[in-house]
């Protein structure tokens, strides 16, 4: 499924496949302040073109405009049916410390490794037209939502002609997919995007079974009924924060009785491999609602809902 796909995209295995692998690739680190003038140059600036503009925003429906103006014409990132909100969410709290190019001369087959799904989304001969000239570029990051504070993302950054004629003589480098940008926070988030966009409850359900960890309740049929996901539907998230991460198999059980009945040790292993806590805070339509704590894990290095429970 395309949007299962999306999330997945953003995974952090990836990075492992960028970040250093390549030492003759140009590494020139740009800090310092960002120029309030739009400079795309060159692959980093356009990169810290992206964050200057998120954090001249509190608008996500602004920024994501602003975005694919620095977006390639063949990229997700300049289709608004095709990019997940929650993408253009989590950059408007992110601010860009340091840049540097870590890899040049992308095969196909890396692009493929780094992201299947931006792989996919382009046919044969685009991909193998933006990979001629595509590279890396590794952002450090700030985000107060992130433990530790600081993490990195890896772009992958491609010129295009900056004119519609085609003229190649000027070109300008256009951001074609980020690697490494999901975080716990964002699969909730995305929980919710769906809830509100959702026609009913059951093809909620649906929705949430494409978001679930492969051993949650929430990734089965039977494991949670439509009915129990459509109330769902009229609550919104107002707030997330990160409040706990990597608990043990014995503090994932104590979470909650019924959770703790449904996994099998295996499962609590595969849990507690990595994994977090989120606090979310819902309002409905009418009132304040709760303040709800999601238990999320990666899956393929990708980070899937578990269960919610009262904190």
């Amino acid at each position: 499924m395309r949007r299962r796909s999306l999330l997945s995209a953003c995974g952090t295995a990836a990075l492992g496949v960028t970040l250093g692998s390549t030492p003759a690739a140009a590494a020139v680190t740009h800090e310092g302040h960002d120029s309030d003038e739009t400079d795309t140059d060159g692959p980093v600036a356009t990169v810290r073109e992206y964050y200057r503009l998120s954090s001249k925003t509190t608008s996500v429906d602004g920024f994501a405009v602003d975005a694919r103006r620095l977006s390639h014409r063949v990229s997700p990132l300049s289709d608004p049916d095709e990019t997940p909100p929650m993408l253009f969410d989590d950059a408007l709290r992110q601010r860009v410390t340091a840049a540097s190019v870590t890899e040049e001369a992308v095969t196909t087959t890396e692009i493929g490794e780094m992201s299947s799904f931006f792989a996919g989304w382009l046919s044969t001969a685009e991909l193998r037209r933006v990979a001629a000239e595509t590279v890396v570029v590794t952002a450090t990051l700030t985000d107060p939502q992130i433990v530790g504070g600081t993490f990195q993302v890896g772009w992958l950054v491609a010129p295009e002609p900056a004119g519609s004629d085609g003229d190649d003589e000027e070109r300008n480098w256009r951001l074609l997919w980020p690697v490494g940008a999901n975080t716990p926070q964002s699969a909730v988030r995305e929980y919710y995007r769906q809830a509100a966009t959702a026609a009913d409850g059951e093809a909620f359900a649906l929705e949430v079974r494409e978001l679930a960890h492969e051993v949650s309740p929430l990734a089965t049929e039977d494991g949670v009924p439509a009915m129990a996901l459509q109330s769902e539907t009229s609550l919104r998230f107002t707030d997330t924060a990160l409040a706990d991460r990597g608990l043990t198999a014995d503090e994932v059980s104590s979470l909650s009785g019924f959770l703790d009945g449904w996994l099998s040790e295996d499962d609590l292993a595969a849990v507690a491999d990595e994994n977090a806590l989120v606090d979310v805070t819902l309002a409905s339509d009418d009132t304040g609602g709760p303040t709800l704590q999601w238990l999320v894990a990666t899956e393929d290095d990708d980070w899937r809902l578990v269960w919610i429970d009262e904190p």
